[in-house]
Parts: C-alpha cells; structure tokens; sequence
C-alpha cells in the first residue's frame, strides 16, 4: 500500500519545479546541458544542470536579489575554489550581488 502525499507537500514541491524553472529560464537561458534534474529525485533538494548543483535556497536568493549570470556563476566558483582549501566565501551571497563586490575581493 502506497502513502498518500500530504497536499501540503506537493504544494511545496509544485512550488520548486516552478523556481527551477524561472531559473533555468533566467540563468540557462539557452542552456546547451541536455538535461537538468533534482539529485536522486528528491524535489526540493540539489538541482543539477549540466555540471552545476543548486540548491533552493541559492537559487531563490539568485531571482530575489536579481543577480547577474557573472555573479551568480563568480560566486559558485568561489565556494568551489575556497571550498578545496577549507575556507568559505568572505561574504554571504546577498551581500556580494548587492555591493557588486569584484571576484577578487570575494577569494580573499
């Protein structure tokens, strides 16, 4: 016997295909990865396209804060680049798209 989804849920996950989708359109406008999807199908956690994984939370704070592609993809290669030595991003998200913060100040 197969549990019914709480409607509360699917609400919740209707709500993650649409900000994936606002988000593929915005930043992968003509995206050449010939698939995107949710890591191990769970809906609401990582997103993958291409070579790129997001989360909810990043890609929401992308489409609130209106940031550019560079900014978007400057600070995902930073957490990348500071991540493999140990090291996080001097500054949050929000605060590097609002100041216009240059990648070279975000590795510091």
């Amino acid at each position: 016997m197969t549990k019914k989804i709480p409607t509360v849920i699917q609400e919740y996950e209707k709500v993650c295909e649409d900000v994936a989708r606002e988000f593929l359109e915005r930043y992968f406008p003509e995206s050449v990865y010939e698939e995107e999807y949710w890591v191990a199908d769970e809906i609401g956690g990582m997103f993958c396209v291409g070579d790129y994984y997001f989360g909810i939370p990043r890609m929401t704070e992308a489409l609130r804060y209106e940031a550019t592609s560079k900014q978007l993809f400057d600070y995902y290669e930073a957490e990348i680049e500071l991540g493999m030595k140990e090291k996080s991003p001097s500054v949050n998200f929000f605060y590097y798209v609002k100041t216009r913060m240059s990648l070279a100040d975000l590795l510091k």
